[in-house]
């Protein structure tokens, strides 16, 4: 992903946003415009006409060629209409309408050689702690081969000064602190570096089994540590490592490190071999169902 000016040779120049004209989408087109404001990269608004959807299955059955065009006219000028809306007139927006399953459409446009960002609005009053299951911005999020950043309705007008990346040392954490690097580039933003250590088990009245308590995480705590500052001096001076915490909960750390760090976004890796696809209660998962920040998850392809 390029956020800063693409280089001369750099196909990587879209940012595109998936909407379905929805206020929650409204917030990501918002954030979109922001990013492209700081760049030279261009922002695809990208608008699937359902045709499965119960309405519009009626017309793919039995309707001519020219009523399709119809839909999809109608369908452009409500497109054009909520880009104006929402940006303004801009001569680096451009609107695509196309007829199709959202899920599919938008996860094939965004495999595009030129699309460096994936963004998508998380609907419903609870943020994302709701949407991620059954829905097509979960469904999109499985299958994109992009970068995905989910923003929350409301938080298109944020600014962004601090984004946490949490790190577990892994090469993907080093590819998603690569891309909060460049969000920072563009957004003049700090890196917050976060990591923490899953608390483990104290057994006091198991004789057989070790008691583990906080003094024995202690060298535990202090070798993570090093480790963090090495990954921050190797990335330069935007990246700033955060204390490694002890925690019960690795998705409930890091979200807590978000408030508590007065984080706007949260940059993150996926793992796995197939992202989060089957993988049900995953870190990332987690964080993006309960985040009320926007999330930018990179996966491993």
């Amino acid at each position: 992903m390029t956020i800063v000016q693409p280089q001369k040779n750099d196909p990587r120049s879209t940012i595109m946003v998936a909407t379905d004209l929805s206020e929650a989408s409204r917030a990501a087109l918002r954030l979109a415009g922001r990013f492209a404001g700081e760049s030279d990269l261009r922002v695809e608004v990208l608008h699937v006409v359902n045709i499965r959807a119960s309405g519009n299955a009626l017309h793919v059955l039995f309707d001519s060629p020219e009523s399709l065009e119809e839909l999809k006219k109608a369908a452009s000028a409500q497109a054009d209409a909520f880009v104006e809306e929402t940006l303004g007139l801009q001569d680096w927006v451009d609107v695509r309408v196309v007829l199709g399953h959202p899920v599919e459409m938008v996860v094939d446009a965004s495999s595009r050689d030129d699309v460096a960002l994936l963004i998508l609005g998380a609907t419903g009053a609870s943020g994302l702690k709701k949407f991620f299951f059954g829905t097509t911005a979960s469904q999109v999020i499985r299958g994109a081969t992009t970068p995905v950043l989910v923003v929350p309705q409301g938080a298109g007008d944020l600014h962004v000064s601090r984004i946490l990346c949490p790190h577990d040392f892994s090469p993907e954490s080093d590819t998603a602190l690569g891309l909060a690097l460049e969000l920072t580039q563009a957004l003049e933003a700090q890196i917050l570096l976060y990591h923490c250590i899953l608390e483990a088990p104290v057994t006091p009245f198991y004789p057989g089994l070790p008691s583990v308590g906080p003094q024995a995480m202690e060298p535990f705590i202090q070798k993570a540590s090093k480790k963090l500052e090495h990954v921050a001096e190797s990335f330069g001076e935007r990246a700033h490592p955060l204390s490694v915490e002890v925690v019960t909960s690795i998705h409930s750390g890091i979200l807590d490190a978000a408030e508590a760090n007065g984080a706007d976004i949260i940059v993150m890796a996926s793992h796995g071999r197939k992202g989060m696809e089957h993988v049900l209660g995953s870190t990332a998962e987690w964080v993006l169902r309960e985040s009320d920040k926007p999330v930018l998850l990179y996966k491993r392809t």
